[in-house]
């Protein structure tokens, strides 16, 4: 995940800053590309698109820790995800 967000104040689903997760694109089996999965805020849009979305406090915690994370250099973060 990159420490450096995205802008996209205009994208309802988004409605703020996106971290992307890298890769960022990837070729499907069908030879087309998919990706585009982030980090975000919960813009109040049915659905993620496979996205990672907090609620607005969460949010808030997650980009001041963030921030002070590329404020020392970190440019990228490993990223597990595991499912229950």
């Amino acid at each position: 995940m990159n420490t450096k967000p995205i802008s996209m104040p205009d994208n309802p689903g988004v409605d703020g800053n996106f971290y992307k997760i890298d890769p960022h694109e990837v070729k499907t089996d069908e030879g087309g590309i998919r990706g585009d999965f982030g980090i975000h805020k919960d813009g109040n849009v049915p659905g993620s698109m496979g996205c990672i979305v907090m609620s607005p406090d969460r949010f808030q915690q997650f980009e001041k820790e963030i921030t002070e994370l590329a404020k020392d250099g970190v440019t990228s973060l490993p990223l597990f995800v595991t499912y229950s």
